[in-house]
């Protein structure tokens, strides 16, 4: 992104001219700068392209550099790459680490997701990769173990009482 001063027409009416779409728009159409002031007043500068054009090209830089995007996100949240994500992944036969299936999950853009990353967040350690199901399952029993033991006995109770009422 480019933070020059949108070429200026008119001293008194704040009109600009955009360097993309060589449209002369008024100064609330253009975004202010968060790092870089003018020197003679200290306001912030405004970009050189105005917010429709910046948001086009906002967009296309997110899509040729999404991998690298991906990637810095992994490291920021979880302290991983995508290389030690691909390797946990191939590690684990490309399969949910807690129900062993590749369940399909589509995002809200209509892509398949990845699997999970599940973590620890008491302390931050990556455990693994959990599908969709697994991941929200654990969250909703708050990764508490004793949760867990009374899901299970309440499984095992009923399966129990149906085997003893077929008979």
């Amino acid at each position: 992104m480019i933070l020059q001063q949108p070429i200026k027409l008119a001293e008194e009416e704040e009109l600009f001219k955009c360097k993309d779409c060589n449209e002369v728009k008024e100064s609330s159409e253009y975004y202010y700068s968060k790092v870089r002031f003018y020197k003679s007043t200290g306001l912030p500068t405004r970009y050189s392209y105005c917010k429709a054009c910046q948001i086009i090209r906002v967009k296309l830089h997110n899509f040729e550099n999404k991998k690298e995007i991906q990637n810095h996100k992994r490291i920021k949240a979880y302290g991983i790459s995508t290389e030690d994500y691909e390797a946990m992944y191939k590690k684990q036969k490309e399969v949910c680490k807690i129900c062993k299936h590749r369940r399909v999950q589509l995002g809200r853009s209509g892509n398949i997701m990845a699997l999970n990353i599940d973590h620890n967040h008491d302390t931050g350690r990556v455990r693994g990769l959990l599908c969709h199901k697994c991941n929200l399952s654990l969250g909703n029993f708050e990764d508490k173990v004793a949760y867990l033991l009374r899901a299970i006995y309440y499984l095992l109770r009923d399966r129990f009482i149906t085997l003893v009422s077929l008979k």
